[in-house]
């Protein structure tokens, strides 16, 4: 009898998978979407160097070199030349007047900029880190998910095309309930489990598919650095997959109307893809909105990868792929419990 429904199940993921393949349109975009989204992301992960002004490089000779291993910044003497002047000229992007290290005089250093940013931000967290922890750089939880890293830019536009694509492609469950496939499929002797355990199926596999795309194209063509073992981050964006799938079948089992169910994706997308740390850490946003992140997956596919970043193993990032499980299950309970046709329908 298990047997029967996994296979019923595996039948119509390859039904579902098929049908996807057939579509022009979709196929077009399942093979050319990868291509535009690392090259997209990768365009917006270009470092700019950053010219930094500094004054009194002897006392601070420790941290200049710090500095100028992070082939971020480039280190400019200011000998003849006023800070104010050559921040106002444009000679430097940041300057810093190094007095003392000494951890216990608030004016030991200063930095000076013409106007707030989070390349300045960053580069303020750089400094303090090295001075808290005496000339020793300590790469810290927080001050890593405070740094914008190529990999991460782009592991954040992942997750959001991957809920777009998923989106797209539950889309053609809207179809079969317009077009009363779905209510024939109720009247054969199967189950709403297998029915949305099959679609759920052939999601996750056309979703893998992609990824794979992308991080093979990402790595090898557009050389981004993930900081991270691929093999990890592929992992975790599974997991997410899974979440992401299980939530566009979510929308989809309420929603009838096409045109209502892109316009809704499109809205239920982008805005938690903010909320949730995709394109920037949540460290940076109101506290309000980063409690609303604590129930969004994007918060804690990020959260996963952060921690990769800093050198931490599967091992230690089982509670946030447990809890992009959890959405999971959530999402598709909501949706196998109101996917049966209602009376109208039928």
């Amino acid at each position: 009898m298990g047997g029967t429904i996994y296979m019923n199940s595996i039948l119509i993921a390859i039904n579902f998978i098929k049908r996807v393949l057939k579509e022009k349109s979709t196929l077009l975009y399942f093979l050319v979407f990868p291509i535009l989204a690392g090259i997209l992301a990768s365009s917006m992960t270009q470092q700019k160097e950053i010219e930094v002004g500094v004054l009194n490089k002897i006392i601070g000779d420790g941290l200049i070199q710090v500095l100028q291993q992070d082939n971020q910044y480039k280190i400019i003497e200011l000998p003849d030349i006023s800070v104010e002047e050559a921040i106002k000229s444009k000679v430097v992007q940041f300057a810093i007047d190094i007095k003392s290290l000494d951890t216990t005089n608030p004016n030991g250093i200063k930095i000076y900029a013409l106007k707030d940013s989070q390349d300045l931000q960053t580069f303020k967290g750089k400094v303090e880190n090295y001075i808290v922890n005496g000339g020793v750089v300590e790469a810290t939880e927080e001050a890593q998910s405070n740094t914008f890293g190529e990999g991460r830019i782009v592991i954040g536009f992942l997750s959001m095309f991957v809920l777009m694509f998923m989106a797209s492609t539950i889309a053609l469950f809207l179809e079969d309930k317009r077009g009363k496939t779905l209510m024939r499929m109720f009247s054969a002797p199967l189950s709403e489990y297998d029915i949305t355990m099959g679609t759920l199926l052939g999601s996750v596999a056309i979703g893998t598919v992609q990824i794979l795309m992308f991080l093979l194209l990402t790595c090898t063509i557009l050389n981004i650095n993930y900081q991270a073992f691929i093999g990890s981050i592929f992992i975790i964006m599974i997991f997410f997959l899974i979440a992401a799938t299980a939530l566009a079948l979510a929308l989809a089992s309420f929603i009838s109307d096409i045109e209502k169910y892109n316009a809704i994706s499109t809205l239920v997308v982008v805005p938690t893809c903010l909320v949730g740390g995709s394109f920037f850490p949540i460290a940076f946003m109101p506290k309000k909105l980063q409690n609303i992140a604590q129930f969004l997956p994007q918060k804690w596919l990020m959260e996963a990868y952060d921690k990769l970043v800093m050198g931490i193993g599967i091992e230690g990032i089982f509670n946030d792929l447990a809890i992009l499980v959890l959405f999971g299950i959530v999402f598709f309970t909501f949706g196998l419990k109101v996917l049966k046709p209602s009376v109208d329908e039928l």
